[in-house]
């Protein structure tokens, strides 16, 4: 995350609700939340270059862009891929520097194409489909400031990747663990501290489900985390009914059980879930230094 250099906004359905006001005797209305012109603000401070590109031409646009102080627009963008890939050259950056916000249709291949691509809670299924994440927010209601918060909290994780490999590698040789292990339990932890930092679930299945559960229940941290069902079918149905975009979803060692969950596992990750497999036998190698480890940076993180 730390090769985003740019956030790209749509805005009707992103930085709006979608809706409009229509009158005889007045001009088109639309309403911006404060939070998410707070949330360009912070984006800014953080260093991101912000831009917004419509399919709108109107007068809204220019009052949009007074309002969020951003100057790089796109007007009258009914191919969003295209004005994606004219900023990039604009900028000297790759698409893949880009995150972008979208919400129709017409942005799907943008939202496909990007180093990083949210859609709100609003957003068509072609968007939703293609973005790597869905948010919880509607458009015009907080899901641009859901995206900035979710996308600084990605690059302060990258920040603490070398702390993590560190703290693990150590563990590693002195439980004299296969290295070959390693970037399984680093990309554990990195997932535990997103999922605690944005407010999501830990979804525990498997054979060593419970046993996983009991080391979070032996750490300080109130951690979202619940073992599901050892049976098949109440697992595929209990999935079905609790993922969530971004939820994590952990299948912890298998049995005969779960075996077959690869189609529920594919269908939670098509939802905007992420999914790991920690193979059978390897759980109890690492599994309570990933979560200490990934408490660490928690407790440090809030501090700061």
């Amino acid at each position: 995350m730390k090769t985003i250099k740019l956030l790209a906004l749509d805005i009707d359905g992103v930085l709006t609700s979608g809706h409009t006001t229509l009158g005889a005797r007045r001009p088109e209305k639309k309403r911006l939340a404060f939070q998410d012109l707070d949330a360009i603000s912070a984006a800014r401070r953080a260093g991101l270059q912000i831009a917004l590109v419509t399919g709108e031409s109107d007068g809204s646009v220019d009052l949009i862009a007074a309002r969020t102080g951003v100057a790089l627009i796109r007007r009258g963008a009914k191919d969003k891929l295209a004005a994606l890939q004219s900023l990039a050259r604009e900028l000297r950056i790759s698409t893949a520097g880009i995150c972008y916000v979208g919400d129709g249709d017409r942005d799907a291949p943008a939202l496909a194409l990007v180093g990083l691509a949210f859609a709100p809670a609003n957003a068509t299924f072609a968007a939703r489909s293609a973005a790597h994440n869905v948010l919880r927010k509607s458009g015009g209601h907080g899901a641009v400031n859901e995206a900035v918060r979710l996308l600084l909290n990605l690059r302060e994780e990258d920040k603490h990747e070398k702390i993590i490999r560190l703290e693990l590698r150590r563990h590693f040789v002195k439980h004299k663990i296969a290295l070959r292990h390693l970037p399984m339990a680093v990309n554990l932890a990195k997932e535990l501290v997103r999922v605690f930092q944005t407010g999501r679930k830990i979804l525990l299945c498997g054979e060593n489900a419970e046993n996983a559960l009991n080391s979070f229940f032996a750490s300080k941290s109130d951690w979202p985390a619940v073992a599901l069902s050892n049976d098949h079918v109440v697992l595929a149905k209990q999935l079905r009914a609790l993922a969530r975009p971004g939820d994590l979803v952990v299948l912890v060692g298998t049995n005969a059980r779960t075996r077959g969950l690869t189609r529920e596992l594919a269908e939670a990750k098509k939802r905007g879930a992420t999914t790991l497999k920690i193979p059978r036998g390897q759980h109890g190698a690492f599994w309570p230094a990933a979560v200490g480890v990934a408490q660490e940076i928690i407790r440090v993180a809030s501090a700061s």
